[in-house]
């Protein structure tokens, strides 16, 4: 059960990461148009003092949900590395436990047979 809860955490680690990505993606789409709008009455592009505070703006929330998004995407890896980590020692440790726990297991449906066997000569058999 622990395992699938981990699974289900990278998941929506992974999945918020892909949405800050997103959103960083629309504000460079954002500043993209910013830079490049066409003023309809003049015909030019617009001076950037004139588009300074929204373009800013924009460029910080970019940023902003870029950072998020690599750091989430980050601990989504962690945890990823963490549960295979854990999974592969737990697989290890369950294989110890129990090929310990068949060795040392006594066979009680196994009766000990000594006979003669060929040739006159002692032969046990378990």
């Amino acid at each position: 059960r622990g395992q699938v809860t981990r699974v289900w955490l990278i998941a929506a680690v992974a999945t918020v990461a892909g949405v800050f990505s997103s959103l960083a993606r629309g504000q460079e789409d954002r500043l993209i148009t910013l830079a490049s709008e066409i003023d309809p009455e003049t015909g030019s592009y617009p001076q950037y003092a004139d588009v300074q505070d929204e373009y800013e703006r924009a460029l910080d929330k970019g940023r902003t949900f870029a950072r998020t998004s690599q750091a989430l995407a980050g601990v989504a890896g962690a945890f990823l590395v963490t549960g295979l980590v854990l999974l592969f020692v737990d697989a290890r440790r369950q294989a110890r436990l129990e090929s310990g726990a068949t060795a040392r297991r006594p066979h009680r449906h196994r009766r000990r047979r000594l006979s003669v066997g060929r040739h006159g000569l002692m032969e046990v058999r378990f």
